[in-house]
């Protein structure tokens, strides 16, 4: 997933050589690294798909469409203000 999207291939190219360091057995240790990024990124995709049938089965039926989009909009407003006041 990381792979196609710039801000993984940002961090990589970035962020991820400062945690990797020099020296000897610097493969293992980037290996070790992108094992564990991979890993993460697993993890968090599966509780996203562990969780949705739940969300969903939750939701359903309480709030219409309209309203879950106005909702929905209404915290991306939200959070846009958030940052820019940040």
């Amino acid at each position: 997933m990381a792979a196609t999207n710039p801000k993984g291939i940002l961090f990589f190219a970035a962020l991820f050589p400062q945690f990797v360091g020099t020296g000897p057995g610097l493969a293992w240790r980037f290996l070790a690294l992108t094992l564990s990024f991979a890993a993460c990124t697993l993890a968090a995709h599966g509780f996203y798909i562990l969780a949705a049938p739940w969300a969903s089965m939750r939701l359903r039926g309480r709030l219409s469409p309209a309203v879950g989009r106005k909702l929905g909009g209404a915290l991306f407003v939200l959070l846009g203000l958030g940052l820019l006041l940040a």
